[in-house]
């Protein structure tokens, strides 16, 4: 079982491209798997815990200038991205439900395998999980009063249970991860084979948290296939023009491997918390659902910018 998860980690950024199509392909398995799809979140998140001994993570989110800054940048990463989005895409002349959809993106926490995507191809991981607990954690205040001023006629959204349901998933991310340094014992990680096979069990994991999403949308695509290509097509212009721009803006001032991070977290956002915090919504559903292939093709494309051979 090592061995091939090993070799799925070797080549994970690879695995999950294959895995997008395969879950698009076969979307049968969804319906059965929707409700599972939190508990599957939660797993994406444990498999990033499990790199960092619990007191590195509780020493870095402890530090109070520390903690500052990453509420300073979720702050900025989520409702002055949204702001700017809606101004952006409104002088590009977009109307809704496209500007609804990109504010609701970017007032998202980056996504849960964020930190995964950055461990497949060598970028920051810490700084990426710990962005993405902190954006996670704030995501119920901050992310409800983003929507609601951007976009007002978006229905209001019921921030208790967003709030439960998000701690649930950090709660259950924790015990996965404490679960697997039980495992594999404390040190068991820094061995190279045994931290290729988390990747590996990290890639199938996503794989497994994607297919829930594909719920209903083939039938959708085949009965509107040029509706399809157009929130596909908006969905990558968001997700590759944001990774982009931000590696670019700011790739002189933190380096190559911080920009790309930086990047990372900008550009792929999970949206997917507010599928069960508003009515149920086809075309947001189907929007969430395309928005998966560029993000899961992120650590394969990025790879020729970070050196890193395909």
């Amino acid at each position: 079982m090592i061995q091939v998860l090993g070799w799925l980690g070797r080549h994970a950024p690879l695995v999950l491209v294959v895995g997008c199509l395969i879950a698009f392909v076969f979307p049968g398995l969804a319906s059965g798997l929707r409700p599972v799809l939190p508990v599957f979140v939660a797993l994406v998140i444990g498999t990033s815990m499990a790199r960092l001994r619990p007191g590195e993570l509780l020493s870095g989110l402890s530090d109070t200038r520390r903690l500052l800054g990453l509420v300073l940048l979720v702050a900025v990463l989520m409702p002055v991205t949204a702001a700017v989005y809606r101004l952006l895409f409104g002088v590009m002349g977009f109307s809704n439900p496209y500007l609804e959809y990109a504010v609701i993106l970017a007032a998202a926490p980056p996504i849960a395998s964020a930190a995964a995507f950055c461990q497949f191809v060598g970028l920051d991981g810490r700084r990426a999980l710990e962005v993405t607990l902190v954006a996670t954690v704030l995501t119920p205040i901050v992310g409800p009063v983003t929507v609601s001023l951007l976009t007002p006629d978006m229905p209001a959204m019921d921030t208790v249970d967003l709030g439960l349901r998000l701690a649930a998933i950090i709660l259950g991310g924790g015990l996965f991860a404490t679960g697997i340094r039980t495992l594999v014992g404390p040190d068991g990680l820094t061995e190279p084979r045994k931290s290729l096979a988390l990747d590996g069990l990290a890639a199938v994991v996503l794989i497994l948290f994607l297919v829930p999403l594909f719920d209903g949308v083939v039938l959708r695509l085949l009965d509107n296939p040029g509706l399809g290509l157009a929130v596909l097509g908006f969905s990558v212009l968001l997700n590759v023009g944001a990774n982009a721009a931000v590696a670019s803006l700011t790739r002189r001032s933190i380096g190559r491997q911080g920009a790309w991070t930086l990047g990372l977290l900008w550009g792929n956002r999970n949206a997917a918390v507010y599928l069960a915090a508003l009515p149920p919504d086809p075309g947001l559903t189907l929007f969430v659902a395309l928005y998966q292939f560029p993000m899961y093709f992120t650590p394969f494309m990025i790879k020729p910018f970070l050196g890193i051979p395909r």
